[in-house]
């Protein structure tokens, strides 16, 4: 039975790592997917590994947010 259960918490946590690769909009959801299952999969190395994706891909944010610095005094 425990072979069953990590085998199905090892496949969610593949469907939350492919929502963080693809789906930028989906990528809070993917993140959650990942920190809980790979809790829930009893795995130390899934564990850690899960634990250092998920909280990488929920504080990840795009760089196309900043907008470019003016300088004062350079007027043409």
């Amino acid at each position: 039975m425990l072979l069953i259960w990590g085998s199905i918490a090892g496949v969610l946590v593949l469907v939350g790592s492919w929502l963080l690769y693809n789906n930028a909009a989906q990528r809070k959801l993917g993140s959650t997917l990942v920190l809980v299952f790979s809790i829930l999969s009893m795995n130390f190395i899934g564990l850690i590994l899960g634990l250092i994706g998920g909280f990488l891909g929920y504080t990840y944010k795009t760089g196309a947010t900043t907008r470019p610095i003016r300088q004062r005094g350079i007027q043409r």
